[in-house]
């Protein structure tokens, strides 16, 4: 019986070691897994394997495009990042605003005037969030007079958004701005959904951004201001919202 007990206990410590590693290896709390190894066995290694990583996903530039990579260099994740999203009229990483113009009409456009098809695919480029914005202001002004002047407060508002990232990066560390700029992405989608209220709280959000203060449960996270002057911070699964004019570090 005692040779039983020993080869269990033997097994069941193996497991664990087993989910624990791979838990690791995919952002997860190796302690917890390592008991839920021990007492699901190999159940639990194929439990741990089923579930997703929460381990963020870096990027590098190759020549006009991405491709994913493990080097510790965020930058190019930054860039991803400012790439892809929406840009807020307010520059920063503000609440998003959702852009709206007549897209037949713009394609046309651009296919008949190479001063707008040059423009648009300058500021494409950069992101392609931008050419939407560029489409409906111009679209709005329906004067090429305007185009330049469109296109470079477009092309200074972005730079300053990419000079904001990398101070973020330098700030903060790679690590914690990659995790900032993805929980802000994902953040900024669900107002987009909820109509700018925080699904939550519902309270109107009138700002998101990387949380810059130096409180270390909150490093890596977001900062969200509410309309009513209460800042929520979250980091994954810490979340805590705080009365106006706290200190929050």
């Amino acid at each position: 019986m005692s040779g039983i007990i020993i080869y269990w206990l033997i097994s069941a410590i193996i497991c664990g070691v087993i989910t624990s590693m791979v838990a690791s290896s995919k952002g997860k709390n190796e302690v917890v897994w390592f008991f839920v190894g021990c007492l699901l066995g190999i159940f639990g290694i194929i439990l741990i394997a089923l579930l997703p990583s929460e381990v963020p996903t870096q990027v590098r530039v190759v020549g006009s495009g991405f491709e994913q990579s493990d080097s510790e260099d965020s930058s190019p994740s930054v860039l991803r990042y400012l790439h892809d999203q929406p840009h807020s009229r307010q520059g920063g990483f503000g609440v998003e605003e959702v852009t709206r113009f007549d897209e037949r009409r713009w394609k046309v456009l651009k296919e008949v005037d190479e001063e707008i098809a040059g423009a648009a695919e300058r500021i494409s480029s950069m992101s392609p969030s931008l050419e939407n914005e560029l489409a409906e202001k111009y679209l709005v002004l329906n004067d090429k007079s305007y185009l330049l002047a469109l296109e470079r407060q477009l092309a200074e508002r972005f730079a300053a958004k990419q000079r904001e990232a990398e101070a973020l990066t330098a700030s903060l560390g790679a690590a914690h701005a990659e995790s900032s700029l993805m929980q802000l992405s994902k953040y900024n989608d669900k107002l987009a959904v909820s109509g700018q209220m925080d699904p939550d709280h519902n309270v109107r959000v009138v700002r998101v951004e990387p949380y810059l203060g130096s409180w270390k449960v909150a490093q890596g996270g977001i900062k969200v201001t509410f309309e009513n002057g209460k800042v929520f911070l979250i980091n994954g699964r810490f979340k805590r919202v705080f009365a106006p004019d706290t200190d929050i570090g």
